[in-house]
């Protein structure tokens, strides 16, 4: 059976949804394609990473060319209908693809694989990403990668909208794993100098192949919620997430973030009401939630030095 799988979001959202790719692959055999649209950024890379065949959101498939389709959430089957793909049979129900913020993202894509017969026992949480092997050669590794970057527009137009995701603390955070720590090496990445760090290797601006490649050849990260803590699930590196106003529950998912831990101000009240309402924690004037203590995370990282590094 030949299918076209929809897919949407930022890079992170659509790394997130190749568990259920995954799924779909090795528990019914299906020939999968992909559309791939909404990243804001590297789309066209993000596209190369899926192993599949892969298209951008303005292509259109032949009739006859595909058995079905299945969407997998953020509104992928809505935007994809209005386009001109109301003829071609959907396999999944498209009602449950609607991403709130009492379910993890990967579990709400998991929904296409419940529609297709896939038994819950056999859905696949791992997701996995795919590109040429040059950019797994050893030319450059770190034992260390810190992101600390979310999407803040084009520099000639900065969005402001994600600004709580960032950790104001990881310059003096990377100086204490420096200190205490002097044998690892350390190295930021990002989409571009707005996200380099102080006093480490600096990697931002790199393409997006090479930055991953920087993620799989890492002992560890230390990142936000962003696309690299998605990647590093995908790769099965252990990440250090610093946590501040966006949803755990929505945005990082036992099964497929297994290997990651996450470090926030699970002390504040005001998380259990944050998610109240769509966005309500953009409109908080506090963020208190980002005054995450550098002690407290130095504490987490060394109580798992000795899975990660002798």
């Amino acid at each position: 059976m030949k299918i076209v799988a929809v897919v949407a979001g930022g890079l992170g959202n659509q790394m997130q949804m190749t568990a259920a790719l995954r799924t779909i692959r090795d528990r019914l055999g299906y020939d999968i394609e992909v559309v791939s649209g909404g990243a804001p950024v590297a789309g066209l890379e993000m596209r190369e990473l899926f192993g599949y065949p892969a298209y951008g959101p303005r292509w259109r498939p032949e009739k006859g060319e595909f058995d079905g389709a299945v969407a997998l959430g953020f509104g992928a089957n809505r935007q994809s209908q209005e386009r001109g793909w109301a003829g071609l049979k959907w396999l999944n129900d498209l009602s449950k693809q609607v991403v709130l913020t009492e379910r993890s993202e990967v579990d709400v894509s998991m929904n296409a694989c419940r529609d297709l017969g896939v038994a819950e026992a056999d859905l696949r949480w791992h997701g996995e990403l795919s590109w040429p092997r040059r950019y797994w050669e050893p030319t450059e590794s770190f034992d260390v990668v810190i992101a600390n970057n979310y999407y803040k527009g084009p520099k000639a137009t900065p969005t402001h909208h994600w600004d709580v995701k960032g950790f104001p603390g990881i310059t003096t955070l990377a100086a204490e794993i420096q200190k205490r720590w002097p044998e690892l090496s350390i190295c930021c990445i990002g989409l571009d100098d707005r996200e380099r760090v102080e006093g480490v290797v600096d990697r931002t601006g790199l393409p997006l192949m090479d930055t991953l490649g920087l993620i799989g050849r890492a002992r560890f990260i230390v990142t936000t919620d962003t696309m690299a803590f998605h990647a590093a699930a995908c790769l099965r590196i252990p990440a250090f997430a610093l946590w501040t106003a966006t949803s755990a529950v929505k945005s990082a998912c036992p099964k497929f973030h297994d290997k990651a831990v996450l470090i926030g101000r699970d002390d504040l009240a005001c998380r259990e009401t944050c998610f109240a309402k769509a966005h309500y924690w953009t409109r908080c004037k506090r963020w208190e939630c980002q005054e995450i203590g550098i002690g407290h995370i130095m504490e987490i990282i060394e109580g798992e030095r000795g899975a990660l590094w002798n």
